[in-house]
């Protein structure tokens, strides 16, 4: 009896050997992977889907988009009728981008003919109802020229700055060949882009910085503030402290949902007191992966993450969108 006992536990530990040889493990392996990857889709994709129609209960949707173009801005607003608006567009394959700090950088990527016409593509689109360019830094700016050539623009606009950049001068050569409309917004004017609940009003300077002040075409930049019910987006272009303390005066125009963090995070902007008066929930900094000025500046995100402002960078996470039924809105 107990030779017979032996022989059945010998039996059933060769079968229990079997079960932890090498091809099981890698089939082990390989199933839990496949679970894993199964549950990052759900989770990533079908539930994402889920809080969407969850959250919003009407299709008419805003989207904000800012591109990722490395070492500049670029945003598009597309609105529930329909309509498009471009908020600087990148640069140019080859431009030399100088910040007045230290460093130079020669940019790599050509952000109308890498990003935003591709996108354009994608989502079918073929016209620009305005196309605004905050100041006259080619990576603000540089990516019109291909825009202009490859769409329908409606509007142009911008701060009426005038800059040597022989691309610049390309620029404005191709939008009155083409005879788009051209405005540089005062203080308080609002995109002639209708729809209801919907506006872009600029809180502009009461004039240009000159030579004499500091950084006149980074402060000389538009501002402006985007509203779609009770959804606001601050755009800033490349404002540093002064023009932020100028801002001031607009008072609780510049509280927004968003801040478009001015200057790709330099710690030349986003001031205390300027980022008191807007407030903002979220902060959106468009800057180039391991760009040679240091953007953003450390002293910057700590500011921003001591007032728990969700930061949202497009060096790390590539293009950056937001949804918004004009009360509440998700990231995507």
């Amino acid at each position: 009896m107990e030779e017979q006992k032996f022989k059945e536990y010998q039996k059933t530990r060769k079968k229990t050997l079997r079960i932890f040889t090498v091809e099981n493990a890698i089939v082990f392996f390989l199933a839990f992977l496949v679970v894993g990857l199964w549950w990052f889709f759900v989770k990533k994709y079908v539930k994402a889907n889920v809080q969407e129609s969850e959250i919003f209960k009407t299709e008419k949707l805003l989207k904000v988009v800012f591109f990722d173009v490395g070492q500049g801005d670029s945003a598009l607003i597309s609105t529930p009728e329909g309509k498009n608006i471009l908020i600087d567009a990148g640069s140019i394959k080859g431009a030399t981008i100088e910040e007045g700090e230290e460093g130079e950088l020669i940019t790599e990527v050509d952000a109308a003919e890498s990003v935003i016409l591709p996108y354009f593509n994608k989502n079918n689109l073929t016209k620009l109802d305005a196309i605004i360019i905050t100041h006259p830094h080619i990576d603000h700016f540089g990516g019109a020229i291909k825009i202009i050539d490859s769409l329908q623009v409606d509007l142009f606009v911008n701060n009426g700055q005038t800059s040597a950049n022989p691309y610049l001068e390309e620029l404005l050569n191709k939008v009155g060949a083409k005879k788009i409309k051209y405005i540089n917004p005062s203080p308080g004017d609002i995109l002639p882009v209708k729809e209801d609940d919907f506006e872009l009003k600029f809180l502009t300077l009461r004039s240009l910085f000159t030579a004499k002040d500091p950084s006149p075409t980074n402060n000389s930049s538009l501002v402006a503030k985007l509203r779609y019910k009770n959804f606001t987006v601050l755009f800033t272009g490349d404002i540093e402290t002064e023009a932020e303390l100028e801002l001031l005066g607009w008072k609780k125009e510049l509280k927004s949902t968003i801040l478009k963090v001015p200057h790709h995070g330099s710690r030349t902007s986003t001031s205390l007191p300027f980022l008191d008066a807007v407030a903002p929930t979220v902060a959106v900094i468009s800057c180039g992966r391991g760009n040679p000025y240091g953007h953003p500046h450390d002293e910057v995100v700590e500011r921003l993450n001591r007032k728990k402002i969700k930061v949202y960078r497009t060096d790390a996470a590539s293009s950056i969108t937001f949804l918004t039924d004009g009360i509440k809105y998700i990231k995507r």
